[in-house]
């Protein structure tokens, strides 16, 4: 059978899948697998991969990467114990290449949301926290593996699938994995762009700046120095560098047709403050900064502290400290003309999909890739990131199944398929 009919065959597959699919994401909805609580998903998933005939593992997760350089630490983390990614392999055992495809099972809170966790489906559109940001990409991959399973398409080099937890907090899943030897000669990350190929991720660098002032009593606020105020001239500062870095960092060929700038200053939290006729004498300001690939993610953190210490006032410039203790997710891209992205632009076509490559305006775990593993990454995957984190999230089915058939026909042609 000729490549053109083998893609018929497992688009045929797939279609045939929609309402399974369908059922799979209502039921990865309804685990609310927020930081800590991935493993019921987890375990979900891998009854339905033992059932269609794989032999999935649940890895624990490697405490050794609390010391890797990538490593995100967040507040209030919980214990990894009894906690693990999901690995699926195939094929393999030819001479292709490997393909990895990544997804998270992990999802933001929903406690705005009461009904987040009770997914709802109106015809095409599957409503309710995960959908799109990332369970939709995660049975978009589960799909792809099924379908060329039960085509008897056994691919020459090993395809995984490699459903992580700890995503939305940083990306200590795909961290475990990598730093643990799970890798591959490319991956792809299964996010929510649209279907749009991504060879290419803004960074995003959370900062915590802390600034000091000397509290008093409002009626002796001329002998005081306000921390807020002190800290309102830092974020003005750092305003000052956001202007810069658009101005001389924006031109980057694959963010030059997106609707919004990447390149953003997020100040989203400030604490201060005991009275409100007290001058604070500290003051904390956490926040993002977003920056393209052609900015190393060392360079924004050095810069950043540089600016205020250079434009600052003398009470800033020494009482003042920024730290970047929490996410801290760099830039990445891989040539246009790469093997990898050529292959997958190649597949797209035949899944309905544009062949059209740009840069993903957010962050994620794609980063790890080369970073930790020198592996070329591509992100797409099913669904809208406007509804990413939203109280409408939400995927249409028929994506999840032109991303099926997208993983499914990249790793026929990257991966080869044994011959009989």
């Amino acid at each position: 059978m000729n490549t053109a009919d083998l893609r018929k065959k497992v688009a045929l597959s797939i279609e045939g899948m929609k309402e399974h699919a369908a059922e799979i994401l209502v039921d990865l909805i309804r685990f609310p697998s927020v930081c800590g609580e991935e493993m019921g998903a987890v375990n979900y998933l891998k009854g339905k991969l033992v059932s269609s005939g794989f032999c999935p593992n649940i890895i624990p997760m490697d405490t050794s990467i609390k010391n890797h350089p990538e490593y995100t630490y967040y507040t209030n983390e919980p214990t990894w114990e009894n906690r693990g990614n999901l690995v699926t392999d195939y094929g393999g055992n030819g001479d292709g290449k490997s393909l990895i495809l990544n997804a998270h099972l992990d999802v933001v809170p929903a406690e705005e949301w009461k009904d987040g966790f009770a997914p709802k489906r109106d015809g095409d559109v599957i409503t309710g926290r995960g959908a799109c940001d990332d369970k939709g990409g995660v049975v978009s991959g589960y799909l792809a593996l099924r379908a060329l399973k039960d085509c008897g398409i056994i691919t020459s080099g090993r395809l995984s699938l490699h459903n992580v937890i700890d995503e939305e907090t940083g990306g200590n899943g795909t961290l475990s994995l990598l730093h643990g030897g799970y890798t591959a000669d490319a991956a792809i990350v299964g996010e929510c762009t649209d279907n749009v190929i991504c060879p290419a991720n803004r960074g995003a660098l959370w900062f915590q700046l802390t600034t000091k002032g000397v509290s008093t009593h409002m009626g002796e606020i001329d002998n005081g120095v306000s921390a807020i105020e002190t800290a309102q001239h830092a974020i003005n500062i750092l305003k000052e560098y956001e202007k810069y870095m658009i101005e001389n960092f924006m031109d980057h060929p694959y963010f030059n047709d997106l609707e919004h700038r990447p390149i953003q200053l997020c100040i989203g939290m400030i604490k201060s403050g005991e009275w409100p006729s007290m001058v604070p004498d500290t003051c904390m300001v956490e926040g993002g900064m977003g920056f393209l690939p052609n900015k190393d993610i060392d360079d924004v953190k050095i810069e950043m502290r540089q600016w205020i210490l250079d434009k600052g006032d003398d009470w800033l410039k020494n009482n003042f400290s920024i730290e970047y203790n929490k996410l801290h997710n760099a830039a990445y891209e891989i040539p246009p003309d790469h093997p990898f992205v050529e292959t997958i632009r190649t597949s797209a076509p035949f899944a309905g999909i544009s062949d059209h490559i740009t840069g993903w305006p957010v962050s994620c775990d794609a980063r790890l890739f080369p970073r930790v593993a020198d592996m070329p990454v591509i992100c797409v995957g099913p669904g809208k990131l406007k509804h990413a984190h939203s109280r409408i999230e939400q995927v249409l089915i028929s994506e999840i199944l032109k991303t099926a058939k997208l993983y499914a026909f990249t790793a026929m042609d990257w991966c080869g398929i044994e011959k009989d």
